[in-house]
């Protein structure tokens, strides 16, 4: 087979793909919905009790919380931890483009950083 006749079978599986997901993804709809309204009513009922849990034979329905924190003005907060010395209150990660750009200017890593590079294949339309 030709790479042309390999290319477009690539495009046409992948369309297909992606019909195949937005027809489960719309299939799904009726489902979520009706398990949105019986989570809605396990709350209001747990809220009600004043209770975390409740169950019985077939299960157990609980309150989960979780937390997220994100940083809306990057400079104040970095002021705040460095002024004040909270250094717990914030994580270092490595910058991904930066590291990049050290490593094809020195030709190394920086200690401490593992770097990881994969060759994918595209395929896009003409």
């Amino acid at each position: 087979m030709s790479t042309d006749v390999l290319i477009e079978k690539y495009i046409k599986l992948r369309d297909k793909k992606a019909q195949m997901k937005t027809a489960y993804e719309t299939s799904l709809a009726p489902v979520d919905e009706a398990m949105g309204k019986i989570e809605a009513y396990l709350m209001k009922v747990l809220d009600e009790q004043g209770a975390d849990r409740i169950g019985g034979a077939t299960g157990v329905a609980y309150k989960s919380t979780a937390s997220s924190a994100t940083v809306a003005d990057k400079e104040l907060f970095r002021k705040f931890v460095v002024d004040n010395g909270f250094w717990e209150l914030a994580d270092i990660r490595a910058a991904k483009t930066a590291i990049k750009e050290y490593v094809d200017e020195k030709a190394d890593l920086p200690p401490g950083i593992n770097w990881y590079t994969e060759t994918k294949l595209r395929v896009n339309r003409p």
